[in-house]
């Protein structure tokens, strides 16, 4: 945050860790850290939001939350229905801290717009492509990690 010009971006209410933290407690155990692989795809996309410059940042920031606010209770609702999930394991999709969801999003696509003015607009738009494929590749590595045998 600080002097950042992705400062307006910053808000506390998106901050998931903590129950991201507890739903793998839940679904993996009290070792999770220790016993739960880390994926060569959850690597290369961490390295990337690493390497981004600011108009990348803000790419991944619109995919991340955006899609989450978004579409993120649609998977909830499906992971927890194929999977046999309870809401325990699923406080990621949750936003406790957000009281009216459209009304944060589009206050955050707004601030969003007002960035885009400073920053380069193509570099947004082929970063957030870009995430959108490590978004990808990172589920089909889920998928594989937690289903090896097939």
């Amino acid at each position: 945050a600080g002097d950042s010009p992705l400062r307006e971006l910053t808000r506390p209410a998106l901050y998931r860790a903590a129950a991201l933290e507890r739903d793998l407690q839940h679904l993996a155990g009290g070792r999770w850290r220790d016993e739960l692989p880390l994926l060569a795809a959850g690597a290369a996309y961490a390295r990337r939001v690493e390497e981004v410059s600011a108009a990348g940042l803000a790419a991944h920031a619109y995919v991340r939350y955006l899609g989450d606010l978004s579409g993120g209770r649609i998977l909830r609702r499906m992971l927890g229905e194929s999977l046999g999930l309870d809401a325990e394991g699923l406080g990621f999709y949750e936003f406790p801290a957000i009281p009216d969801v459209p009304r944060f999003i589009a206050d955050y696509r707004a601030a969003l717009d007002r960035l885009a003015i400073h920053l380069d607009g193509p570099e947004i738009v082929a970063e957030a492509c870009y995430a959108f494929e490590c978004n990808i590749a990172l589920s089909l590595a889920v998928k594989q990690a937690a289903s090896p045998g097939q």
